[in-house]
Formats: structure tokens, C-alpha cells, sequence
């Protein structure tokens, strides 16, 4: 590679989660459409703060389907942690000490019209931890919706992804992202943010 972009720092992980793990977590959602909720987040264009409009089931710990999600984002973050040692040019170790913990497993339903603007994953969660990273696995066949492509950073990097697929990268300012409405079908995915264990940020 003879140039680095930042969009390199970014790393796509085909066919991560088992057909049959992505169609449980599916089900899931659905079991638990009841307590499914919306978020908001801030269009970084207009900093207006908005409410988005898919919907969202957070994967209850105590559930055979959180221990699915617990290994399927450990496996993609190991994967971009190697990934990201190819380069020879970062502290992957010090990422690691900042990427480590696991936060807010949640299963998001995209249908026809819904989307998600343009926005940043960084910020303090409930639990006073920075995110610094940022994990989406796509648990829909690319065949079962049209539209909703993942936006990294600006349109022209639109990432198609299909079931299974998963996406690992940075958390900060820099990391803008957006899904494309869904034009027909419906797209699930898991998403999750990565942040220090807590001795970390004690310094």
C-alpha cells in the first residue's frame, strides 16, 4: 500500500457470524419487538439532535442470545486488532488497553424509509466511559432489502455488507457515518461500542 487513508483504519470482516447465529439474533428482535425503543444522536452537518428512526432491542445479559453477541464483536475486534499489526505503524496494544470492554449490545431493525444520519460514535457512555471504537455485524442477506448501504466517512465510501459481514473502526470525530434509507426490505444488524475497562481511565 503506498498511501494510507484514514479510511484504511477501518477493517471489513466477510462472513464473521454463522447464518443460523445471525437468524437467532434476528428472532430475537422480534420476540422483543414490545421493548424495542428509538435513540438519538446529533446530524453532525446541523447538530441538530435527533431521534432516530429505526428501532432498537438491547440483548439482555442473562440471555443465550447476549453470549452470541459476545463473541461474534470479540471475534471482529480480534480480527481488526491483526488487521491493524499488518500496517506496523500503531500501538495496537495500547488500542487494545482502549478497545478491550464491550458496550450496549443492541439488535437494530432498519425498514422501508428509516435511516441513520450522519453521526459519531464518541462520547461518554452511562457508565463514564469513553467510547474509542466503534462494531456493526449486518445479520440481513444483502438480498433481503435494498438500499441502507453503511457510509464511512463520506457517501463515496459506501461499504456494502452482507449476512454475517462485519465492521470494526475508530470512535472519534473523525469517524463520521451514516445507513442510506431502505428503499425495500428490511436490514438488521448488531451493533456495539468499545471502550477501556475502567483501570484505564483511572491514570
Amino acid at each position: 500500500m503506498s498511501r494510507l487513508e484514514l479510511i484504511h483504519l477501518a477493517a471489513k470482516v466477510p462472513a464473521l457470524l454463522e447464518t443460523s447465529k445471525c437468524d437467532e439474533l434476528i428472532s430475537y428482535f422480534e420476540k422483543n419487538v414490545d421493548r424495542a425503543v428509538r435513540e438519538n444522536s446529533t446530524n453532525v452537518y446541523t447538530l441538530d439532535r435527533l431521534e432516530t428512526p429505526y428501532q432498537v432491542v438491547h440483548v439482555d445479559v442473562d440471555s443465550p442470545e447476549h453470549k452470541i453477541c459476545i463473541d461474534g464483536i470479540a471475534s471482529a475486534v480480534s480480527e481488526w486488532y491483526s488487521y491493524l499489526r499488518k500496517f506496523d505503524l500503531f500501538d495496537v496494544s495500547g488500542l487494545f488497553n482502549m478497545t478491550q470492554e464491550v458496550y450496549y449490545y443492541r439488535i437494530m431493525k432498519y425498514t422501508e424509509g428509516t435511516f441513520i444520519h450522519p453521526h459519531v460514535d464518541v462520547g461518554i457512555n452511562k457508565r463514564g466511559v469513553l467510547h474509542r471504537g466503534s462494531c456493526t455485524i449486518n445479520l440481513s442477506s444483502s438480498t433481503d432489502y435494498t438500499g441502507g448501504e453503511f457510509n464511512l466517512l463520506r457517501e463515496e465510501n459506501s461499504i456494502d455488507l452482507d449476512k454475517g459481514d462485519a465492521l470494526v473502526f475508530p470512535a472519534d470525530s473523525f469517524w463520521i457515518h451514516s445507513v442510506s434509507p431502505i428503499k425495500s426490505g428490511v436490514r438488521y444488524s448488531l451493533n456495539a461500542f468499545l471502550g477501556p475497562d475502567k483501570k484505564w481511565i483511572e491514570y
